[in-house]
């Protein structure tokens, strides 16, 4: 259930939810009425001894306003929805379990890790007490992860261990001890409870997400860890390893004259550094200084989320910066253990959630992959050094010409020095503080907004790399394509020709392209050669000739795939050799009534979507609206976990290719907003014209409308001759008889992997053995991605069929282009996952 849904819902559908708002409010009032605090009648002092009963108030209210404001606010985000999910009975069977189990437990683990030396940065976990419903919340919440639908499950679960993990060492308090262990028993009961409702929980987090989701999901790890300091210095009371630093963004409660006292007694002393740090860490500018380089860590996330390799260097420099960090101020600081395992266990503890991040980025840094044009890094790293030099020559002379507004005096040395202090990280400002302190109103200025400016400069030029446009050349070219597309004549696949990722090719004229990727060596072409209108279709093969020849010269072998029948004879012709690898399906304008008895399932499945309520609704991505667009996402997360491949590309579309402007979507909507089914359809174009419609991605709920692709077949049919448009094509159904003999069932766009298939097999170099090879490898890959299914779901339609084919000039080059095109299609595959291929599809055969 999304987020926005708990919009739709009424608030009787949250009572328990609601009583215990009120309860955190009374709860917190009374005992002031009593002249008491909250936490001294409520909360469980540590360190705990099991016999005290308060663990059970422990989650009643919170021991300050502050935290009481806080805790309101996100109980519509974890006890709402946690509820809105699970039913009020579940929902309160998790809370008392949290708070039965998880929370003695936890104080058990604080209590533990404290006296066996894991914890030496503080006392707070034998000295403090325990008042915050937060584990209730968050493990609840963690429950109710099991029963949402992949995409949400994977999210919640990741930011909820992520974050509490962080928050153990940067809080270093017990409500984040057993908020962590609320939370891991959470996910347990969920899964138990899933079980109960028959509810697969297969690749839960990472596994089976598309490309997409897992660059979102790798960036919310490292947003969420950067939070760590802000969350932090939300509480001035907490004592984890770096919680100095965070709690910088606090107004100090250290007066100026307290400085002068220690300063004026030894200027070298600890605490006179420390107060100073303190100090000239006050107000707005010191606030934004210490905010900006989590702002700088948030839009590197940014970056990784539109999956830039810049983005993912600059994320591991991050991380490795913050453990130096970490490594400097404990040097620093000191107060090491006497056990050196135990100081050295400490600090792999300490640097943990860091070095966890660096080896997600490393393990997954084949989905990062986005390369910035050269003049797109000149463009945005050019005012750098601007941005660089303006607050540092500010900070140099300003100080100079104030001199006497500083003391001691400043002079050239203690300006200098001061550098680090005014410009780096506000974790240095604990470890190098100023040796200056500023007095007059002036010298205040200098000291803090200096060091703004210059984050602010960077956050902002490191925000337009990682978001502009990485290759604004191939932008353009993409943009040319369009149009000569859109005015031209083109395959039925050369819709697919404008998604990101190709590459064009275009004639002397500049009235012709082709688009091919290059693997392996390989030129793999999508489609044939698009022309303008006002070239004849006899001249395709001049066009080929050119792009043939521009190929060879950089070396390139070219392989044509997926051509139509009329293309691969040209080609033929010219000792061009071929192999067989899709049929297409067409359904004509004079089908649309679906009249007769071999259209019978199709009226069913047309009569049973008015009966439940369920209609067809034509949009784009951009109109469809921000809650749809997460449904859509979702239903493709879904589908993609059910793969025990990586989801594919190439000449299958995804999320990011229904986005185009020109794509159209078909989606099944019940009365309720639920999406039952999604299909995408784009246009194909002759002489400058749209002439028909072809099917891309075909995505089903496998727990909503059965006969939903069926339904949304059809209606793209009806939807296309009110458009005025004569026929639309089902797309390829590869690997599957041209004839009603596949099995039944629906899938989505599943065809590619026939096709690397089958290019690979066809280095037997006879037709004959390469069918075999085909129809072999149909069956054995019909359980991971059922594009026989897809083929059946056709064959309801009975439509006309058209052949397309790939074609090659060379067997000898049939293995390199068998590799080419599984790469194309597969940019991602490992090992690992075709082991997982090999799990998954034993699992479906014991069943």
């Amino acid at each position: 259930m999304p987020i926005q849904a708990l919009k739709k819902l009424p608030l009787s559908s949250y009572p328990l939810s609601i009583v215990l708002a009120i309860v955190l409010v009374v709860a917190y009032i009374v005992p002031y009425f009593l002249g008491h605090r909250p936490a001294e009648i409520y909360g469980v002092s540590l360190p705990y001894n099991p016999a005290d009963l308060r663990s059970l108030s422990a989650g009643i209210t919170t021991a300050n306003l502050p935290a009481l404001i806080l805790m309101l606010l996100f109980m519509p985000v974890l006890a709402f929805r946690a509820e809105g999910t699970l039913g009020t009975k579940r929902f309160g069977c998790a809370i008392f379990l949290s708070q039965v189990i998880a929370v003695p437990t936890g104080l058990v683990i604080a209590r533990g890790v404290e006296e066996t030396g894991l914890n030496w940065w503080g006392a707070e976990l034998l000295g403090g007490s325990l008042l915050t419903p937060m584990p209730w919340m968050a493990g609840s919440l963690a429950t109710a992860s099991a029963l949402m639908t992949i995409l949400w499950r994977r999210r919640i679960r990741i930011i909820l261990l992520t974050l509490s993990l962080t928050m153990v060492l940067y809080a270093g308090s017990v409500a984040a001890v057993v908020s962590l262990v609320a939370i891991i028993g959470g996910i347990g009961l969920g899964k138990w409870f899933a079980r109960r409702d028959g509810i697969k929980n297969h690749l839960p987090e990472v596994g089976g997400a598309t490309l997409r989701e897992t660059r979102t999901l790798i960036a919310t790890v490292v947003a969420v860890v950067a939070l760590g300091p802000v969350l932090t210095g939300l509480n001035p009371a907490a004592t984890g390893p770096l919680s100095s630093a965070a709690r910088l963004m606090w107004p100090p409660d250290i007066a100026y004259e307290q400085v002068e006292f220690f300063c004026g007694r030894d200027g070298a002393s600890g605490k006179c550094v420390e107060a100073v740090a303190i100090l000239t860490h006050q107000g707005l500018g010191a606030t934004l200084a210490n905010i900006l380089p989590l702002i700088a860590q948030l839009v590197i996330a940014q970056g990784l989320k539109r999956g830039r390799r810049a983005a993912w260097w600059l994320a591991i420099i991050a991380q490795l910066g913050a453990v130096a960090a970490i490594i400097t101020q404990i040097i620093v600081v000191g107060n090491w253990p006497a056990d050196a395992v135990l100081a050295a266990i400490n600090l792999i503890f300490l640097a943990m959630p860091w070095l966890v991040v660096c080896g997600i980025l490393l393990a997954y840094k084949r989905f990062f992959t986005v390369k910035i044009a050269a003049r797109v890094w000149w463009r945005n790293t050019m005012p750098l050094p601007l941005w660089a030099a303006i607050p540092l020559f500010t900070w140099i002379f300003g100080a100079r010409f104030l001199a006497t507004d500083f003391s001691p005096t400043a002079t050239w040395a203690h300006i200098i020095s001061d550098i680090p202090a005014r410009f780096g990280p506000p974790v240095l400002a604990g470890i190098l503080p100023g040796t200056m302190l500023p007095q007059g109103a002036l010298a205040w200025a200098l000291a803090q907004w200096c060091g703004v400016v210059f984050w602010f400069g960077l956050c902002w030029q490191l925000w337009k790399l990682l978001t502009a446009n990485p290759k604004p050349a191939r932008d353009e070219e993409r943009r040319k394509a369009r149009r000569i597309l859109k005015n031209g004549t083109g395959d039925h696949l050369a819709a697919m020709t404008l998604w990101s990722g190709n590459r064009y090719w275009f004639n002397a004229g500049n009235d012709a392209y082709v688009a091919y990727r290059l693997a392996h060596g390989v030129a793999v072409t999508v489609g044939g050669p698009v022309l303008a209108c006002h070239l004849e279709k006899a001249s395709r093969g001049e066009i080929a000739t050119e792009f043939e020849k521009f190929a060879a010269a950089k070396g390139w072998p070219v392989a044509w795939y997926s051509v139509n029948d009329d293309f691969a004879a040209l080609l033929r012709n010219r000792g061009w050799q071929q192999v067989h690898i899709a049929e297409e399906a067409i359904l004509h304008a004079k089908s649309a009534s679906f009249k007769g008895k071999k259209y019978q399932n199709i009226r069913t499945a047309i009569n049973r979507a008015a009966k439940e309520e369920i209609t067809a609704v034509w949009t784009t991505w951009r109109n469809a609206g921000t809650v749809m667009q997460e449904k859509m996402v979702a239903l493709s997360e879904e589908w993609a976990n059910e793969k025990g491949l990586p989801e594919m590309g190439f000449t299958l579309g995804s999320i990011e290719e229904i986005q185009d402007p020109d794509t159209q979507l078909l989606l099944a909507v019940g009365a309720d907003s639920h999406l039952h089914g999604m299909t995408s359809w784009l246009p194909i174009y002759e002489n400058g014209q749209r002439v028909g419609l072809i099917l891309d991605v075909m995505r089903r709920d496998s727990k909503g409308f059965r006969p939903a692709i069926e339904f949304l077949l059809a209606q793209g049919l009806l939807g296309a001759v009110e458009q005025g448009l004569q026929w639309v094509s089902l797309s390829g159904a590869p690997l599957a008889p041209p004839s009603g003999e596949a099995e039944t069932g629906a899938g989505a766009a599943e065809h590619a992997a026939e096709h690397a298939g089958a290019v690979a097999r066809s280095i037997e170099r006879q037709e004959k053995l390469v069918g075999t090879a085909l129809d072999y490898l149909g069956q054995r890959m019909e359980p991971l991605y059922g594009f026989r299914s897809l083929a059946a779901s056709k064959y309801k339609f009975h439509p006309e069929h058209r052949s397309w084919y790939l074609c090659y000039s060379d067997e000898l080059g049939l293995p390199a282009i068998g590799l080419a095109v599984a790469q194309c299609y597969l940019p991602t595959m490992r090992p690992r996952d075709l082991v997982e291929a090999v799990r998954l599809l034993r699992s479906r055969r014991d069943v």
